[in-house]
């Protein structure tokens, strides 16, 4: 059978012309066009709102319309009625009128000088003009403020109200980003009845909030401050799967509790929290959930190691985010301690420029301590965390929590300065992690990058050290693992500020230094570390103290009680020298006068003289 070539040789005269079609193979019927779009031929332009004009010919007519006796565009004229038909679109809203006449008195009742009576009167005539309209109106961006001011303004009435109204919303209401705000108002002036409502409001639709960009800085708010134990275990619940929701359990708190009543769940279970969490780890914005971390974690303890490696892989960029609350920095740990030296380099470097601000986390800077006892690597750390952390001491060392990370350097595991729990977590986290180096080694290698610094900065700033007890305990840590000369030079700073008769305890300017309760303390146990020091041939505070003591500074140390055990304390080291040297300046005339003193201390203190 022969076949016709002819009709596919022939070409198109030009692009976009007519194509040869087979009678046999053509599907248009005649009368009918094609369905099928010819891409070379050129498409028309959409009409614009006013049919017949695109968006830009609306503009150019406008113009064109509008001109000054030159021919050009009337821009005064053009911007006139453009206002105008502005102000005609609004008010064909069906609740302009009254929006206006609320903002109007809105605007008087946030002004601070507007009296109470005024006031009440106004929040009294808002509420009735916005009753069954709050739903409606709480998403747009002036009125949501005029509802914040009725909840924080108005009576318990009113807001027991707007609160009723706005319940059976209040999952739209917290994905709103105008009425996200409201929620935390109905939060903060709500009756701890109505607040339980509100979370209540909010179960059922965790997973669905936690997702949302606006929804889970809501859903966080309620679980982190307003929800109760019971209400918190539901929403974590909810994350667990709907098997988990099947079994019904009240006081299933975690994943241990509904595998021992549904062992044979687990499996299914573990798989359903896994697609959830993984779901929510694609978004940066969900990792600072507190919700999430608890999930988390729980997951992470139960799972296998395929899924722990996995898990670990995931989260070793975005620990940041894990450290705002305790569960979650627990997960950050997990990460140092079990993931591989590749993951713990990137947990280092993830940490790099931010070493002040995760010191100062309540939790977060648990992190760090787990850095410095599970990071091999210590000249990595020496580079990219000592530095940051030694520039900014000045900072860190006032600060409650900072302080802990300088005490972990300085005084590593000391039940002196942690909570035996604490230490705990730190022993079995790196036991149980693939850390290889021996922990005594990396101790003493970021020991030795850290202590000279320290003991400068001592040296430079003494009566900063002693402006209360918990930062002279710091000083305490860095001079007991001091030594050489900076060690001598820190000693005799600290020896200069104390016997100073000018020196006054913080903030309590009236109390001289050496009497103050908690530096005495502190001052004590210096002077009974002189036995390590003269052990290790490192330089005594005895020492220093005795060379600072003049007589007039031993005139008014016998007259306070616990300047004189200061005194005993340095006569009861095993520093025989500064023993003797200190007896020598106790002359004839110091000792009757110290004689006639009533203080236990001046008692004592005159005993181990006479």
């Amino acid at each position: 059978m022969k076949r016709n070539f002819d009709s596919l040789s022939k070409k198109p005269e030009k692009l976009g012309g007519d194509l040869p079609s087979s009678s046999k193979n053509s599907k248009t019927v005649e009368g009918m066009e094609s369905t099928k779009d010819n891409k070379f031929e050129k498409k028309p332009k959409k009409a614009g709102k006013i049919k017949g004009f695109s968006k830009v010919e609306r503009k150019k007519s406008l113009f064109d319309k509008i001109k000054d006796a030159q021919g050009k565009p009337n821009w005064i004229e053009i911007k006139k009625q453009k206002t105008e038909l502005r102000m005609k679109r609004l008010k064909s809203k069906p609740l302009y009128e009254m929006n206006l006449e609320v903002k109007k008195m809105w605007e008087q009742v946030r002004n601070h000088n507007c009296k109470k009576d005024v006031r009440d009167k106004l929040v009294v005539k808002m509420h009735d003009l916005l009753k069954t309209n709050y739903q409606n109106i709480i998403h747009s961006h002036d009125m949501t403020r005029t509802v914040q001011s009725l909840l924080k303004y108005g009576s318990a009435t009113v807001r027991n109200e707007i609160c009723a109204e706005l319940l059976p919303h209040i999952v739209k209401i917290a994905s709103s980003k105008y009425g996200s705000f409201c929620m935390k108002k109905l939060f903060l002036y709500s009756t701890p009845q109505n607040r339980a409502k509100i979370v209540d409001a909010m179960c059922g639709n965790v997973e669905r909030l936690l997702n949302h960009t606006i929804g889970t800085k809501a859903l966080e708010l309620a679980y982190s401050t307003w929800a109760t134990k019971n209400q918190k275990l539901k929403m974590r619940q909810e994350l667990y799967g709907k098997l988990a929701k099947l079994e019904k359990e009240e006081d299933a708190s975690c994943l241990d509790d509904l595998f021992s009543k549904a062992p044979n769940l687990k499996p299914a279970i573990l798989s359903a929290t896994k697609s959830i969490v993984y779901k929510a780890l694609t978004k940066q914005h969900i990792l600072v959930s507190s919700l999430l971390h608890c999930v988390l974690l729980d997951y992470f303890n139960h799972c296998d190691e395929n899924g722990k490696t996995e898990l670990i892989e995931s989260l070793s960029e975005s620990v940041m985010q894990l450290l705002t609350s305790r569960e979650g920095s627990i997960m950050a740990m997990k990460i140092v301690w079990l993931g591989t030296n590749k993951i713990k380099k990137t947990v280092v470097k993830t940490l790099k420029g931010h070493v002040k601000e995760v010191s100062e986390l309540e939790h977060g800077h648990l992190l760090l301590l787990a850095v410095f006892d599970a990071v091999d690597d210590t000249v990595l750390i020496k580079k990219a965390l000592i530095p940051e952390l030694i520039g900014n001491t000045h900072v860190i060392y006032a600060d409650e929590i900072g302080r802990r990370v300088l005490l972990h350097l300085t005084a590593h595991w000391d039940q002196a300065y942690f909570h035996p729990e604490e230490i705990n977590l730190l022993r079995q986290g790196c036991a149980a992690g693939t850390s290889k180096k021996d922990p005594e080694i990396k101790t003493k290698e970021l020991l030795e990058a850290v202590i000279e610094p320290l003991l400068h900065f001592v040296a430079v700033n003494p009566a900063n050290f002693l402006t209360s007890p918990s930062v002279a305990m710091l000083m305490l840590a860095i001079l007991k693992a001091g030594h050489g000369e900076s060690l001598s030079i820190a000693q005799k700073a600290i020896a200069t500020v104390i016997t100073d008769p000018g020196a006054r305890s913080w903030p309590n300017f009236e109390v001289k230094l050496i009497e103050d309760p908690g530096l005495h303390i502190a001052l004590k146990k210096l002077v009974q570390n002189d036995k390590n020091c003269l052990s290790s041939g490192k330089s005594t505070f005895s020492s220093a103290v005795v060379d600072a003591v003049t007589d007039t500074v031993l005139q008014a140390w016998i007259t306070i009680n616990r300047a004189c055990f200061i005194l005993v304390t340095i006569l009861e080291s095993v520093d025989e020298d500064s023993v003797a040297r200190l007896k020598q300046k106790f002359s004839k005339r110091i000792l009757k006068k110290l004689s006639k003193e009533t203080s236990k201390g001046a008692q004592i203190l005159y005993k181990k003289l006479v």
